[in-house]
This record gives C-alpha cells, structure tokens and sequence, in this order.
C-alpha cells in the first residue's frame, strides 16, 4: 500500500528531474527558435529579392500582355465595323435595286396610261377653234363643238375648204367674195 507521504516523497524528485529536462528543452527550443526564425529570415529576403525582380517581370509581361489584348480588341472593334459598313452597303444596294425596280414599275404604268390616254384622245374629235370635245362635223377633217365656234372659224376654215376644191380662178373668185361679203354662207353642220 502506498501512503500519502510515501507518494510525496517519491514525487519530489521526478519534479526536480523533470524541471532540468524542462529548462533543457526550453534552452533547445530557444536555439531551435532563433535557427528557424534566421532560416525564415533569409527565406523571406531571398523570396523578396527574386519576387522583386519576377515583379517587375510579371508585371512587364502583364502590360505586354495587355496591350496584345487591346490590340487584338481594336481589331475586333475594326472587323466588326467593317463587317456593318458591308451589310448597311448591300442593303443599301439592295434598296436602291428595289427603288428603281419600283420607278421602272410606275414609269411603266404611267407609259401604258398614257398611252391609252392618248389613244382616247385620238378617238375623239375636237373643236378647230376651242380644242372641246367636238360633236359636230363641218367637212372631213374640221369639227366644232357647236354652232357659235363654226361660225367664228369659219373665214379661216373657209379658205382651206375652198382651196382643195377650186380651181385658181375660183381662188380670186373666193378672195373677192370674202372680202365683198361679210357674211359668206356657212355649210350647215351635220351631228355625229
């Protein structure tokens, strides 16, 4: 049976044994401390004097980098404008194809209108001395839209008549009469 004082005594001198080895390990941690924090020291300066160096490397790289990526955006930027500058041109051809297909319709169109307008209008007769519609003739080639008009043409239309169907005798006859005569006899007018 162990007592209390037995176990006291006994435990004195481990303590004083295990105090040395304490300040032992103490002292060797100490050295082993100051070697360590030495070889971190001279870690931490090589690491700072060569990242100092690869630094400026990197950070030269970097730039170098760098201005390769602008360049190769302004070329993006380039391509791409050039790209919008070819499609807005085919559109534009392709709008001015169209537009002038559209005006070659129209003219078209308007050619055929106006061909049809005028053979209406040469259809139709017009009046020798106001140019209406006219609906009567007086001869074969003269019409007058009624019978005032043949009557204030009739001294100019009077000479083409009696030109094509009178002799020149008949001619002098037909100056004297148009001038002795105010009121030389118009032809009746016949309706159509």
């Amino acid at each position: 049976m162990i007592t209390l004082a037995s176990s006291v005594s006994t435990d004195l001198p481990i303590a004083t044994v295990s105090a040395d080895v304490t300040a032992d390990i103490a002292k060797y941690t100490s050295k082993m401390m100051d070697a360590i924090k030495g070889t971190m020291t001279e870690i931490y300066n090589d690491l700072s004097m060569n990242t100092t160096g690869s630094t400026i490397t990197e950070i030269h790289r970097l730039r170098i980098e760098i201005g390769k990526l602008q360049w190769l955006h302004q070329q993006e930027l380039s391509e791409m404008k050039h790209n919008l500058e070819l499609t807005m041109a085919e559109m534009r051809q392709s709008l001015e194809q169209e537009w002038d297909l559209l005006i070659a319709e129209v003219k078209k169109q308007l050619e055929l209108e106006k061909q049809q307008a005028v053979d209406e209008t040469k259809t139709q007769q017009w009046c020798a001395n106001c140019k209406k519609e006219a609906i009567f003739y007086c001869g074969w080639n003269t019409s007058y839209c009624d019978y005032p008009c043949q009557q204030a043409h009739w001294l100019e239309h009077m000479k083409s008549r009696t030109q094509s169907a009178t002799t020149p005798q008949q001619e002098a006859d037909s100056e004297v009469n148009t001038k002795t005569l105010t009121n030389p006899r118009v032809p009746p007018l016949v309706f159509r």
